[in-house]
């Protein structure tokens, strides 16, 4: 039992500082606890230093979902820091995919050091709006990285949408 507290304490703290920039609504519905085997482990070390789901809802535009956003990777033994790319982020709603996107991105290679890799992604022109996508709700991220054959997945819960309108 003291290994399962000992390893759920280590998952909070490592969630709340990975996830620090991401900002979480409260939808006044209770949160169910989670047993220690449904905490989620990431597979992959990053800061979220900026990260903004839209949708453009202005008259003049045809509503199109946006998500950019800035990363940090951090190394781990697992992976070369070097060779990790941004290779698709999956958007989901209600436990429903949504998008499957291919992102732009930009890796900083001045901001490229020896345990650390910043990365910049945008959807450059948007996404028309799925039929199931409801953006007053929240939406769940999985952000999959790869490096050679190797993939690590990153998820991000309870994102709001902004809307520009």
């Amino acid at each position: 039992m003291k290994i399962y507290t000992l390893a759920f304490t280590l998952m909070i703290a490592a969630i709340i500082t990975s996830c620090s920039g991401i900002k979480e609504t409260q939808t006044g519905k209770q949160e169910e606890k989670k047993t220690p085997d449904e905490i989620l482990i990431q597979e992959i070390r990053l800061n979220v230093l900026e990260l903004v789901a839209w949708i453009d809802l202005l008259p003049s535009s045809d509503n199109r979902f946006h998500i950019s956003g800035k990363l940090e990777i951090l190394s781990k033994p697992e992976y070369d820091i070097a060779m990790i790319k941004l290779k698709n982020i999956n958007v989901t709603q209600a436990g429903n995919e949504i998008y499957s996107i291919i992102p732009s991105v930009k890796s900083d290679e001045l901001k490229t050091y020896e345990n650390k890799k910043h990365l910049t992604f945008s959807t450059i022109r948007g996404l028309l709006p799925h039929p199931d996508f409801n953006f007053n709700e929240t939406i769940d991220l999985e952000l999959i990285f790869s490096e050679g054959k190797n993939e690590f997945k990153y998820f991000i819960e309870k994102m709001s949408i902004q809307k520009a309108n």
